[in-house]
């Protein structure tokens, strides 16, 4: 498989452009571009490439009464905005159009030509609006995700981090009538080895990984379901005999699993279905996280919150905790990567 957790190409980071985090602005008419200028803010000496119009970007920060200065991206100074042409200014805040939809389509598909031409090893993708992105460009686009995993491969994994809990999902955006057909060996295992790989970056020790049970109570010895008994516990028994480094449990009741984690002391958790326990990382920790994906040839990591038009006139009101802790997992895999020679 062909992705970051194998590849060996270049050290020199964080200076090198082929460590940089490449940053895609998202849907301009909400918060996104609103944030990073709020962490900006705070971290002057942070260098990204980011891909989005300039005048926008100067204007933005003016309305919010920002000294954040950014220069045009070349070469010689390696970092920068790429100048694209929009064709609106803010007056879109929190009044999106097809115009703002077909933009943060274009970002994002210049800045992934960008990040494949250079080798880039760190991709950020601001939220869009998925819906708006369909309309504008005339067919359907299921985000940013599902776009990834049909360019590359099907093998892409979702991971989740709240700056405490690090989540594994199994199965991504499909109806709960199809998870069960997704709960494979094949499957267990790239998401076991996803999150042994983050856990390694994020330095989360010691190494303790749950898994989730798919039925209700775990499926109670068999009686509620056979997912526990004829793949999931025969997993974990493979799992330890072939993770000495690690303490594998499960299968959790999904019911009671927050509750598991805090008396078992576990930070790492693979749940087999979208909702199953980012609804509970939600519960505590929204808007601060963020989503990462491997087993592509970059690290992409995204913020796990939407547009949020309804705030994208009162920047104060704007939580850039999120991008904080997405730049903060980049500084760990910087040295993780340096590391790693």
């Amino acid at each position: 498989m062909n992705n970051i957790q194998n590849s060996q190409n270049g050290a020199g980071c964080p200076d090198d452009i082929n460590c940089l985090p490449v940053v895609s602005c998202g849907d301009l008419s909400g918060i996104s571009l609103i944030s990073l200028i709020k962490y900006l803010e705070k971290n002057k000496d942070k260098k990204v490439i980011l891909f989005t119009n300039k005048a926008f970007f100067d204007d933005l920060c003016h309305f919010m009464g920002s000294e954040v200065h950014m220069p045009l991206y070349s070469k010689d100074n390696g970092f920068g905005i790429v100048d694209l042409d929009s064709g609106f200014g803010i007056e879109v805040l929190g009044k999106p159009d097809e115009r703002v939809g077909k933009f943060s389509y274009q970002c994002f598909v210049e800045s992934l030509k960008f990040v494949e031409e250079k080798g880039c090893k760190f991709y950020l993708t601001l939220p869009i609006n998925k819906s708006l992105v369909s309309k504008s460009i005339n067919r359907n686009f299921l985000g940013h995700t599902a776009f990834l995993e049909e360019r590359y491969s099907k093998d892409v994994s979702m991971n989740f981090f709240d700056g405490f809990y690090l989540l594994n999902l199994l199965s991504h955006h499909i109806p709960i009538c199809e998870v069960p057909k997704q709960i494979t060996f094949e499957r267990l295992n790239l998401s076991l080895q996803s999150i042994i790989f983050l856990a390694n970056i994020l330095d989360i020790k010691p190494l303790k990984i749950a898994i989730s049970g798919l039925n209700p109570h775990a499926g109670e010895a068999g009686s509620i379901g056979s997912e526990e008994e004829s793949i999931i516990k025969p997993f974990i028994e493979y799992a330890r005999s072939s993770c000495s480094y690690a303490e594998i449990f499960g299968p959790l009741a999904p019911d009671s699993i927050y509750f598991s984690l805090k008396n078992l002391g576990i930070r790492s958790v693979i749940s087999l279905y979208h909702d199953q326990f980012l609804s509970i990382m939600k519960a505590l920790s929204f808007p601060r996280i963020i989503e990462i994906n491997t087993g592509l040839p970059f690290l992409r990591c995204t913020l796990a919150h939407g547009v949020g038009y309804s705030i994208a006139n009162n920047p104060q009101m704007v939580d850039e905790g999120g991008l904080k802790l997405a730049f903060d997992f980049y500084e760990k895999f910087v040295t993780f990567k340096n590391n790693s020679y």
